[in-house]
């Protein structure tokens, strides 16, 4: 099994398999895919601008939203130096985003899904990451 497919496994069976996720991504601090859900591509630029968003000046996000792949949220909170988290207009589904050491896991969670349960998922990810070092 190729590096790729080892990270699509965590996708796939350690996040989305939780039915808590609806969409997860991993990807490196520079804004290089390491496994996404299926039909959903960040582009690098936006987890670079998110990485930088949640280590230094978040405050534009208040107006702006966060923005990624094609979906937009609006700001909740940013706990600096950890996590970023949205909500959709309608309120009904969001995204947390978590950093690790060298990596960001992406979530979402639509209707039907707690945020809090969504968070916690990729939350416990991002700290396993942390622990390997990545």
């Amino acid at each position: 099994m190729g590096k790729r497919e080892q990270w699509q496994a965590y996708i796939d069976d350690a996040l989305l398999k939780t039915n808590l996720v609806t969409k997860a991504a991993i990807h490196g601090r520079d804004g290089v895919p390491w496994a996404t859900s299926k039909d959903w591509q960040i582009k690098p630029e936006q987890v670079i601008r998110l990485v930088s968003s949640i280590t230094g000046d978040y405050s534009r996000l208040h107006a702006e939203g966060i923005k990624v792949a094609n979906d937009s949220y609006a700001f909740i909170k940013c706990n600096p130096g950890k996590s970023l988290f949205g909500r959709s207009r309608s309120g009904d589904a969001g995204i947390c985003i978590f950093l690790s050491g060298k990596g960001v896991t992406f979530g979402t969670y639509e209707k039907g899904i707690q945020m809090d349960d969504c968070c916690g998922v990729i939350d416990r990810m991002a700290s396993y990451l942390e622990r390997h070092d990545l």
